[in-house]
């Protein structure tokens, strides 16, 4: 359980550390969006969302495969003897 732990916590921090990534290569686009006459509530916005569809994709995609991962499980398991 600890193992489980560790590695989703090393999971969370390289999805920060890509956020950040990727939020740090934004900087340009962003001024130029600013000198374009864009507010700052538009661009909160604009980064509000990319990053909740990015995350319910994630989700998403993670339930999926937690799904599959759990049918193949109970198709491997042997039966239980009463």
């Amino acid at each position: 359980m600890g193992m489980t732990l560790m590695v989703l916590l090393i999971a969370c921090a390289n999805i920060a550390n890509l956020q950040l990534a990727r939020g740090v290569a934004q900087t340009r686009e962003t001024a130029v969006r600013l000198a374009l006459g864009a507010s700052r509530g538009q661009l909160v916005r604009q980064l509000l969302l990319e990053s909740c569809v990015l995350s319910m994709t994630g989700g998403a995609l993670g339930l999926l495969v937690a799904y599959w991962t759990l049918r193949a499980i109970i198709a491997v398991m042997p039966p239980w003897s009463a």
